[in-house]
């Protein structure tokens, strides 16, 4: 297993918070390593309205658990919050 492929980082965008959470993978289980939380800006009902705002916030997230994890983050399972709303209308 590369380096690169050791680590998961997963991403979930609300529109209250952004948070990153980094794991270690090693001999078939997974580690908590980090989280990282920021206030989420620039997102309204679950849609981005400001990206600039929206990117700010994923950098604050990210910066916090890569500073806790001592690992770099280059890529990420992301969740975004979706208002439910404009989920029934779309079915």
């Amino acid at each position: 297993m590369s380096k690169k492929d050791k680590y998961l980082v997963g991403l979930d965008i609300g529109s209250t918070k952004t948070c990153v959470l980094i794991a270690e993978l090693a001999d078939d289980q997974v580690k908590f390593l980090a989280l990282g939380a920021a206030e989420s800006k620039g997102l309204r009902k679950g849609a981005i309205v400001n990206l600039d705002s929206t990117v700010s916030s994923i950098r604050r997230a990210v910066e916090e658990a890569e500073g806790v994890a001592n690992v770099p983050v280059e890529s990420a399972v992301i969740g975004v919050a979706a208002f439910a709303g404009s989920i029934a209308t779309a079915m």
